[in-house]
């Protein structure tokens, strides 16, 4: 069992060493070479377009494979009207020999694609038949977005050479890029093999259950140092129910050997209260952003597949990560956010208009949100004077009113250096009291901070 989780995973994870060497010492360059600091807005977005894909992620190959099937359906008639007329196993009972052998041949190729690293069942020829329907409903212009999907990397690949040319960039920034681009392909296809070997280890482990009457969903909490003949056949089923509620993995090295220690029940609380007395703040949380601007819609927490299924077309995802089986969703979605912040706090009011209302919206908003992704949330900010209602205001007289209104809460500051924080309001307008509020927090240490709002008017 070793042999086989480690042959098929372990080696993949190689290139994570590159990456975290080649993208701090490529910023650096970069930084010098513009004289910004990667902080700025400016810097940001050019070492964006520097890092867009040169070719199709896995996901995106998917997506390009199953337009192409969905192009052939709309030029056969009598198809098209099975796909808006039939359900979907009727579809299925159908639909001609050219089209469900490419639906077979789709499944089989990318029958990885909206995996996870924990389940390991892949989609089903139904379920493209759904997402065909779908795609058919949304009438899209096919033809268009195949050639904007194809077109893309050559795009991005000229804007790349572009921006190389104006900069002025060195030879060695040039060769860090391009080591950059194929590291981040790679980390691709490492994620790719990543989630075949976790079908392939799915049908493994399931096949070892039936044998010795273990539940799928239990020998999976289990090393693979754990799964021998032995232990297999003096299997404890108290062990396995106390690792369903929560359990943890704890590793050291000792000798030149890798050990694991399994704690659960009251050894997992002793656990968890020294990691929660000893947490160390990371101060450098980074990445690039995708799309930045501003968005309206609603917001829906996905944590799980049923969640998932929940979601609709131009609301917002608010994810752990985004992981394959969320490309789907991404796909519905009018804005990403990951919970890639460790800390949630809100724009505060001044004392006497909390007094007169009795309580904060935008708090109430924050606590129910941290308690939703399990973040850590308190009160960063302190609201130092009294200000006028800005509903009559012009934004330049807006801006001019909360000018230093905030500063920070000295009980907490220790919690802002090198966070990334979401910074919670109920309502937002010209948006120059959540931007002045991002500002202090930002002078104060904060890594990124994020502003995330119920509503705007």
């Amino acid at each position: 069992m070793q042999t086989a989780y480690h042959g098929i995973l372990d080696v993949s994870h190689i290139i994570e060493g590159i990456s975290f060497v080649v993208e701090p010492l490529l910023k650096k360059k970069i930084e010098d070479a513009l004289k910004l600091e990667r902080h700025d807005p400016e810097f940001r977005n050019i070492f964006n377009l520097l890092m867009q894909p040169a070719k199709p992620s896995f996901a995106n190959e998917e997506y390009i494979d199953i337009l192409e099937i969905v192009k052939l359906v709309k030029k056969d008639k009598e198809l098209f009207s099975l796909f808006n007329k039939l359900t979907l196993q009727e579809t299925a009972e159908r639909l001609n020999k050219n089209i469900k052998e490419k639906i077979i041949a789709h499944r089989k190729r990318f029958l990885y694609n909206q995996l996870n690293y924990y389940h390991g069942n892949p989609l089903s020829e139904l379920d493209y038949i759904s997402e065909i329907k779908k795609l058919l409903e949304e009438n899209i212009d096919i033809d268009d977005k195949l050639k904007a999907e194809k077109e893309r990397y050559t795009l991005n690949a000229k804007m790349r050479g572009g921006i190389i040319h104006k900069y002025k960039f060195n030879d060695e920034i040039t060769s860090l890029i391009n080591i950059s681009m194929m590291v981040l392909h790679w980390q691709d296809n490492r994620k790719k093999n990543i989630l075949t070997g976790v079908y392939y280890m799915n049908l493994l482990l399931g096949e070892i259950g039936r044998r010795y009457n273990i539940p799928l969903e239990k020998i999976k909490r289990y090393l693979p140092e754990e799964i021998t003949e032995d232990k297999l056949d003096n299997f404890s089923m108290d062990d396995a129910n106390e690792r369903m509620k929560r359990y943890i993995i704890y590793s050291k090295r000792e000798n030149g050997k890798l050990i694991f220690e399994i704690y659960t029940k009251e050894d997992y609380e002793k656990i968890m209260d020294i990691y929660n007395k000893t947490y160390i703040e990371q101060n450098d949380i980074h990445g690039a952003s995708a799309s930045p601007g501003k968005i309206i819609g609603v917001a829906r927490i996905c944590k799980t597949k049923e969640d998932l299924l929940k979601f609709k077309v131009g609301e917002i995802l608010v994810a752990s990560m985004t992981r394959p089986e969320f490309v789907p969703a991404m796909k519905k979605a009018s804005a990403i956010v990951t919970d890639e912040a460790d800390f949630i706090t809100w724009i505060p009011l001044h004392p006497k208009r909390q007094a007169a209302r009795t309580f904060n919206q935008a708090e109430l908003l924050a606590s129910s949100l941290a308690r939703e992704l399990q973040i850590d949330y308190s009160e960063l900010l302190i609201r130092q004077r009294y200000s006028e209602s800005q509903t009559h205001l012009s934004d330049e007289m807006r801006k001019n009113n909360v000018a230093d209104i905030f500063q920070i809460n000295e009980t907490n500051n220790q919690k802002i250096v090198g966070r990334t924080i979401l910074l919670v309001d109920d309502v937002v307008t010209s948006g120059a009291t959540i931007s002045e509020a991002a500002r202090v927090l930002r002078q104060a240490g904060a890594y990124k901070v994020i502003g995330l709002c119920l509503a705007s008017r």
